[in-house]
């Protein structure tokens, strides 16, 4: 999920301030390590990002991004635990996945990617409503966890950094 806002500094230049949340599974291996049953990351950013339009008169067009900023990730481990659900006239036994531990880190990351958007003509054909597909390659600074318990559970070792192409479908206005 992406959300941000900016200004068009001049013809096919705008500048983006873009707040964004990824989820993501984890490895099979890395669970395992940990002892659980599941898991996933948790990032999400605040960055500057400028953009620049390669076709700006144009109703379709390609453009260049990228930038950089705050980013924080969250590794989640989670445990399936016996609960009981009450449904109406009715109360059983089911199971329900809890997170049982987590590591957490702040640092910083950059992005650099384009992407294609088709702008609607508008009633003289300076409309400014677009809807874009685009593509990134994100980076993020994060630190290796080595031979760490995350609240108990099996020691886990997570590599540095992380890094991503998430492709995102939208759009702007």
């Amino acid at each position: 999920m992406n959300v941000g806002g900016g200004l068009h500094m001049g013809h096919g230049v705008s500048l983006l301030v873009e707040y964004q949340f990824i989820r993501s599974g984890l490895p099979k291996a890395i669970v395992q390590q940990a002892g659980s049953d599941g898991g996933n990351v948790h990032l999400w950013s605040l960055g500057l990002e400028p953009v620049i339009d390669l076709m700006p008169h144009h109703n379709t067009s390609v453009y260049v991004t990228g930038g950089g900023g705050f980013y924080r990730k969250v590794t989640n481990f989670t445990v399936q635990t016996l609960t009981t659900y009450c449904y109406y006239f009715y109360c059983g036994p089911g199971y329900t996945t809890q997170t049982a531990g987590h590591f957490s880190s702040n640092q910083g990351g950059w992005n650099i990617g384009g992407g294609v958007s088709h702008r609607f003509a508008g009633m003289y054909g300076d409309g400014k409503m677009a809807i874009f597909a685009e593509a990134r390659y994100l980076d993020v600074n994060s630190p290796a966890v080595i031979n760490q318990s995350a609240n108990g559970l099996g020691n886990t070792t997570i590599g540095a950094g992380t890094k991503l192409i998430p492709i995102t479908f939208g759009l702007r206005f």
